[in-house]
């Protein structure tokens, strides 16, 4: 017998641990390989827990929103990510006293008290909707 959380097998908390991790790093280097030709990218372990909730959260949303247009699909969980970066953030800034993100957060103008960017967005839209593939993938 599998162990599950809840209704997710643990496997799969760890397979979207590792997707959500792989791709922060890649966009990250995406992003900063305008100023680094080396792409360079980062991610920190503090954010596997944000990952982890990601089969969690679309066992509840998918079958609300699996039905909408990918445009709207995307902009949810765009703002979603958003309020979960924002909380998760600042969970980890009364923990530890800062985020592995904040320096970066607080230089941009899109920034949300170093704890989220709005320019994110168009990131989180693409990254929900390939979470929400690797999702319906595995199951």
């Amino acid at each position: 017998m599998d162990f599950q959380l809840f209704n997710v097998p643990l496997y799969e908390i760890i397979i979207f641990m590792i997707f959500g991790l792989g791709q922060e790093v890649v966009v990250t280097g995406i992003l900063f390989g305008r100023k680094d030709k080396l792409l360079k990218g980062y991610s920190s372990i503090w954010y596997m827990p944000i990952y982890a909730l990601v089969p969690f959260i679309l066992d509840i949303l998918l079958p609300i929103v699996g039905d909408i247009n990918f445009i709207f699909r995307g902009l949810i969980y765009a703002a979603i990510f958003l309020m979960v970066e924002f909380v998760w953030m600042e969970f980890i800034k009364l923990t530890l006293g800062k985020t592995p993100s904040e320096k970066e957060y607080l230089k941009s103008k899109w920034g949300i008290h170093g704890l989220t960017r709005l320019d994110h967005a168009p990131y989180y839209f693409v990254s929900g909707l390939l979470l929400e593939w690797l999702y319906l993938s595995i199951r």
